[in-house]
């Protein structure tokens, strides 16, 4: 909270923690003890859709002041045509930066829009940008969360009052808490960088690190979940690295049918002339045959069913050859 401004001043950017699983994993309900913690003992989640728009969020963004803004059930734009494309926000909000938009007035001017909250997201859906996959921490529920833990998270929100007590011990002990904060968030950012991280991976969770070792010093009665911290750092190392690999693993299925989007879409064929021109992949270079047997070398069948056949001798061959 008070602290992450100190943050913004020194790595440039907060990260936004994303809750990212399947639906009734626990998402939104977890979402509501985060919020009891804040003093939203009703809960106060916000969603874009056609009855609240990206526009609207935006102004709800103008109230808090460093505490967390709930933004619940994201979906994708490349897989949800009907959701908003909240890439340019998103890039946004890491950065603290505001967002101008008309004034409700007939002077037409625009008015800067401060954005001061930190940022918890849920969604069944990723984005898919790099930038803003780059700037989020990702809680995957799917992976870290048994089924049967999850019907006890809703009894967390039930006792707000010793929330309360916990945020009244950090305001009193704030100036203890904000250096040793600071000092582990050093010594994390190193640790990182020599497990060979990079960029705003390093900075992003130098922030948990940091933040999860001042619990010990803010409640020494815990003490007992740090015998074994650097097997939890380790954990945390291996987390980033698997979630890396899904973002980067090269996957030629994926490649083959974008260069096939790619084509049917926007490369036109150069042997076609207006008016009549025609993408360099149509339907001319589809075949379908209702049943086919597939065999091996060896004669055994080994798929029988309906074939789709793609034909590409009429591209020219250097398209051929990329599509390839």
């Amino acid at each position: 909270m008070q602290v992450s401004r100190e943050i913004i001043d020194k790595l440039d950017g907060f990260p936004i923690l994303f809750k990212f699983g399947e639906r009734g994993t626990g998402k939104s309900t977890s979402m509501d003890w985060f919020m009891a913690l804040f003093g939203y003992q009703n809960g106060n989640r916000q969603s874009v859709s056609k009855q609240n728009t990206v526009k609207s969020v935006i102004r709800r963004m103008t109230l808090p002041r460093s505490f967390p803004f709930f933004l619940d059930d994201y979906r994708n734009q490349e897989t949800n045509s009907q959701a908003p494309d909240m890439t340019s926000n998103i890039l946004n909000w890491y950065h603290r930066i505001g967002t101008a938009m008309a004034k409700k007035s007939t002077d037409h001017q625009t008015i800067e829009t401060p954005m001061k909250a930190c940022v918890v997201m849920t969604g069944n859906d990723k984005p898919n940008d790099a930038a803003v996959l780059s700037r989020l921490v990702i809680l995957n529920f799917n992976k870290f969360l048994k089924r049967e833990e999850l019907q006890t998270v809703s009894e967390v929100a039930e006792h707000t009052d010793r929330f309360s007590e916990f945020l009244g011990l950090i305001l009193q002990n704030y100036e203890t808490i904000r250096g040793q904060f600071f000092f582990n968030l050093k010594a994390s950012q190193k640790y990182l960088s020599d497990q060979c991280f990079e960029g705003r991976t390093v900075n992003n969770w130098a922030i948990i690190l940091a933040g999860y070792e001042c619990v010990n010093h803010l409640l020494p009665g815990l003490s007992s979940w740090f015998q074994d911290f650097e097997s939890f750092r380790s954990e945390i190392c291996s987390a980033i690295r698997k979630e890396q690999s899904l973002h980067t693993e090269h996957n030629p299925i994926h490649e083959f049918f974008q260069s096939m989007e790619h084509y049917a879409t926007q490369r036109f064929d150069p042997s076609s002339e207006p008016p009549g021109r025609y993408f360099a992949l149509d339907h001319r270079h589809f075949r379908i045959k209702e049943f086919e047997v597939v065999r091996d070398h060896t004669g055994a069948v080994i798929y029988q069913g309906p074939i789709l056949a793609i034909h590409l001798t009429r591209i020219i061959h250097k398209d051929k050859c990329d599509l390839m």
